[in-house]
């Protein structure tokens, strides 16, 4: 994309952000231009070292339209090309992934669910439960590493099981 093309386009997102807070909407609003790989609008725009480079337009339209940069720009739509303000809050990736999970967007694999799964919950819970046995013979028992006994004992995998 050359330069006047992105300067045109950037005036074009700051004039419709203008537009959407005085003449707010519920309607999605569509970036026509630019999309990056997973359908996010995209658009150049200096950073503050002055260098060039391409800024997602949700996050933008956030900045222009909030005074300030979302650490994790969501949308309430669901429609990555949406750059509508009302639609746009500042969230953490944690909430973000969350929400993927709470609208079918990110598919749960963790534990039995994983196919590559040698262990069930209730071995887990076996594992975690059992006091006279060390690591190695607990690996030994489950067929499974020492350092896979070691990280479910002290809940660094398998995290999800009680």
């Amino acid at each position: 994309m050359n330069q006047t093309k992105s300067t045109t386009h950037y005036i074009e997102l700051c004039t419709t952000i203008a537009y959407l807070l005085e003449h707010p909407t519920d309607k999605c609003v569509l970036w026509q231009h630019s999309l990056m790989w997973k359908g996010y609008g995209q658009v150049w725009a200096k950073d503050q070292s002055g260098k060039l480079t391409t800024v997602r337009v949700h996050r933008l339209a956030f900045f222009l339209a909030y005074g300030l940069w979302p650490d994790h720009c969501l949308h309430s739509c669901d429609h990555p090309a949406c750059f509508n303000p009302r639609h746009l809050r500042d969230g953490t990736q944690s909430e973000n992934i969350q929400e993927a999970y709470d609208k079918d967007r990110m598919v749960d694999n963790r534990g039995e669910r994983c196919g590559t799964a040698k262990l069930t919950e209730d071995i887990v819970r076996e594992i975690r439960a059992t006091t006279d046995l060390s690591f190695s013979q607990l690996a030994r028992k489950f067929d499974i590493g020492l350092t896979t006994a070691f990280n479910i004992k002290h809940r660094r995998r398998w995290k999800h099981v009680a």
